[in-house]
């Protein structure tokens, strides 16, 4: 996807589709200033809260208005309202909301499967495991 920068010039960025984002289209704050356009962040009205993740909740800082393009050598160009929120690797998230309302992809909503934070395995429990598992593989 290519994005419109303050100098008129269309900017390719990573779009993240994020059937788990239920509201809205995102792009960071960080893009935001790199296409020159900190200056036209609004605020925002009604606040709206999301979790990521790993359940911690966010708020975005604020709405812009964006032109962009899905096809980097397309000629159709897109305007949307977007949350601006603080990330420093992630440029684009699409939510699911956004996702299926555009046709985007399909969803099928029995496959999700949620994020969760990275854990490491307790030995313990993972050696009961395997006690308990093995001597089924040999009857």
């Amino acid at each position: 996807m290519k994005i419109f920068d303050g100098d008129m010039n269309f900017i390719p960025v990573t779009a993240l589709l994020d059937t788990g984002c239920t509201k809205g289209i995102w792009i960071s704050q960080k893009k935001v200033e790199s296409l020159g356009k900190l200056s036209q962040i609004r605020p925002i009205v009604e606040p709206t809260m999301m979790r990521d993740g790993s359940g911690r909740t966010f708020t975005p800082c604020g709405r812009i208005t964006i032109f962009f393009k899905w096809i980097p050598n397309g000629r159709q160009t897109h305007q949307e309202e977007f949350y601006v929120f603080d990330s420093d690797h992630l440029d684009v998230i699409l939510g699911g909301e956004y996702i299926v309302a555009h046709h985007l992809a399909e969803i099928n909503e029995g496959n999700f499967t949620p994020l969760t934070e990275h854990k490491k395995e307790d030995i313990g429990k993972l050696f009961c495991w395997m006690f308990l598992l093995i001597p089924w593989a040999f009857l």
